[in-house]
């Protein structure tokens, strides 16, 4: 009988079956009985045990398909570990793998999953798939192509850049090889307080890189705690950092931008409040329409007028941003009729100033009409019933030619060219001239002409040419 201790595991049903069995034999048979008994419970409990297989179910480890280096090693590290400990086969361990990959990674295990015959082949190709070997200058490149912040921890750059480091072929670099090539990328600060020559190790450059950060977090905080700003009372900062303080006076010393007369120049006054551009006029010359309105009108109080030209007729016109539509005064569409234009028929209802509605039929025609530098459509809607009516440049056709008023400045510009602006128009409350018909109107000649004997608008007209002939 061996003297070996044999640890043996046998349940209930078993024990009462051998104290059974040894009951019955002689004290001879017995120790034969009881030896054969327990190497068939030996080799029972052994094929039990073989039977207890273990695998990857309780890995908590997971690789979704990451192509980055530090991320598959770790999943490489962690689950070699976990099939070390838990005493996985290979066999089991490459059927099981497919448990732990999961979105892009388990689409190629299964494409790959088939050519995988050991172990050690299916962590070459885990890698060789999601994180290939980078080339040393591809590994140099990137470890100097960023720098230390002046507020990143000195663990966390070290990690990084030793991390790259360690992807070098064996033996490329000593460690005092690796120093040198790291420290160039410190921040200028610890350059500083840290020289090189004090560093053998990176044990040291570690430690004195902690010690030095600290001490700076520390003095950062103890200043953020003792300044107080004397101009706002509060703590954090001194006055000449105080925001407040600066906000302040560039508001009080900031100037506001010069406002001066558009006509004349004076400053500090907008155009119709100058008194020297409100007594000046625009003087009158012939026109073949235009009309005024027949009660007298406040003073210092004028509708912006502009000079137009339709089809070689020249003419007022007034803007007014409160009509709805455009509307041609009598005398342009009595001249309008003349040249044979054709007028369609609408049907309006027209709000009058005093509140009232009236029911008409209008005339409708659009032509084109020639405004500042530009020829631009215009649809114009005239009352044939109407006397004395007065042509307008409603808000619809402001909107489509682009048109900016400038009323304080008494001037207009165009939308898209600002810095071509036109004046509005001085004109006396008083009728013009109206020319019936152009074709009958004789080319004056100044020459040898007496012009106290003449009337105004003649005086007026000889100016202008004079001075368009200086020009």
């Amino acid at each position: 009988m061996s003297e070996q201790a044999t640890n043996i595991v046998m349940s209930d049903n078993q024990l009462i079956h051998l104290i059974e069995a040894i009951s019955r034999t002689s004290l001879s048979s017995r120790e034969e009985s009881f030896e054969r008994l327990i190497q068939s419970f030996s080799s029972i409990s052994t094929s039990d045990t073989n039977m207890q297989r273990t695998s990857f179910a309780k890995c908590l480890s997971r690789f979704s398909g990451e192509r980055d280096f530090n991320v598959v090693e770790e999943f490489i590290n962690t689950i070699s570990i976990f099939k070390k400990i838990e005493n996985i086969s290979d066999d089991d361990a490459i059927e099981g793998l497919g448990l732990l990959l999961t979105g892009q990674a388990s689409t190629w295990w299964q494409g790959v999953k088939m050519e995988v015959k050991t172990w050690i082949s299916a962590i070459n190709l885990l890698r060789e798939s999601f994180a290939p070997k980078k080339q040393p200058h591809e590994i140099y490149l990137e470890l100097f192509s960023t720098r230390q912040g002046l507020k990143e921890s000195i663990d966390t750059f070290l990690c990084t850049k030793r991390a790259l480091l360690s992807q070098l072929p064996t033996q490329r670099h000593k460690e005092e090889d690796q120093i040198d090539l790291i420290y160039g990328l410190l921040n200028i600060y610890l350059k500083k307080h840290i020289p090189r020559s004090e560093i053998k190790t990176f044990r040291d450059l570690l430690t004195k890189g902690r010690h030095f950060q600290s001490l700076k977090n520390n003095e950062e905080g103890e200043k953020l705690i003792t300044k107080r700003c004397n101009y706002c009372n509060k703590r954090g900062h001194t006055e000449d950092e105080c925001r407040k303080k600066q906000y302040n006076e560039k508001a009080k010393n900031m100037e506001k931008p010069g406002v001066k007369c558009y006509g004349c120049g004076t400053p500090g006054v907008y155009r119709s409040n100058c008194l020297n551009c409100k007594s000046k006029e625009t003087p009158p010359k012939p026109v073949q329409f235009y009309s005024i309105i027949n009660k007298t009108i406040e003073d210092g109080v004028k509708i912006p007028i502009i000079e137009v030209t339709i089809k070689n007729s020249n003419g007022y016109a007034y803007l007014d941003s409160a009509a709805r539509t455009s509307i041609a005064g009598s005398t342009l569409y009595e001249l309008l009729l003349k040249e044979g234009y054709t007028f369609t028929d609408k049907e309006a209802i027209v709000n009058l100033a005093d509140g009232s509605t009236k029911h008409t039929k209008l005339k409708v025609i659009t032509i084109e009409i020639n405004i500042g530098n530009r020829c631009v459509p215009i649809t114009f809607s005239a009352m044939p019933d109407e006397k004395n009516t007065r042509t307008l440049l409603g808000i619809d056709f402001l909107e489509s030619a682009g048109i900016v008023l400038n009323l304080p400045q008494r001037s207009w510009y165009f939308i898209d060219a600002p810095e071509t602006i036109f004046p509005f128009l001085q004109i006396k409350n008083v009728p013009a001239l109206i020319i019936k018909n152009s074709q009958n109107v004789k080319k004056l000649d100044f020459t040898n002409i007496n012009l106290t004997s003449c009337p105004q608008f003649i005086c007026s007209t000889h100016e202008l040419k004079t001075k368009t002939k200086v020009k």
